[in-house]
């Protein structure tokens, strides 16, 4: 692979998640996340499904690793880009050496260096990932589209009710302004 795809030896810095490039910060090319983890518990012999890992969002393109194990990959990862950015994941991971330490590797690809991102990463029992991820995806995606129905409705009805009533520009305005709003939403939601 190319030197773009390798991971850095060394320059590593420590940062608080969720965290978004700034300018300044000399990143030129993709910019890579590592999670580390030291694991506290008995050593799981038999299923080793238990553990799940949950990420809110990853601005624009990635990909994520489990140590070495590639756990997902955006669908574009040339220009134009996918954007993840508002669209949670999770994945369930597994643990064969709970004294080892654990490491997420998330390689975070943009057109523009200043616009790297990752969101809140988690890690913890299957079931309380499952339960992150639907509250993060109702909170990011289902609300967006409940706004973008309800504004397609006013709209309708502010723009049939200005079609009856040309004088009352007020109902013209609303239903625009509306349709405009559900454009926004869509775009974020594609």
């Amino acid at each position: 692979e190319t030197v773009e795809h390798q991971r850095p030896e060394q320059g590593w810095q420590s940062i608080q998640l969720p965290y978004s490039l700034r300018s300044g910060d000399g990143i030129t090319g993709p910019a890579w996340f590592r999670v580390q983890w030291k694991l506290h518990c008995p050593d799981h012999r038999g299923d080793h499904s238990e553990l799940a890992l949950a990420i809110s969002g990853i601005h624009q393109a990635g990909e994520v690793y489990w140590n070495d194990q590639l756990l997902w990959r955006s669908r574009s990862l040339q220009e134009p880009f996918s954007r993840g950015w508002n669209t949670p994941r999770w994945w369930p991971v597994a643990i064969m050496d709970t004294q080892q330490v654990q490491t997420l590797w998330v390689r975070v690809l943009s057109h523009s260096p200043s616009r790297h991102g990752i969101g809140h990463v988690d890690l913890g029992p299957q079931h309380a990932i499952e339960a992150l991820h639907e509250h993060r995806y109702a909170r990011q995606r289902t609300g967006y589209v409940v706004s973008a129905a309800l504004g397609t409705g006013i709209a309708c009805i502010a723009l049939v009710v200005w079609l009856f009533r040309r004088q009352e520009k007020s109902y013209f305005w609303l239903g625009s302004m509306q349709v405009m709003w559900v454009v926004y939403l869509c775009t974020i939601l594609s």
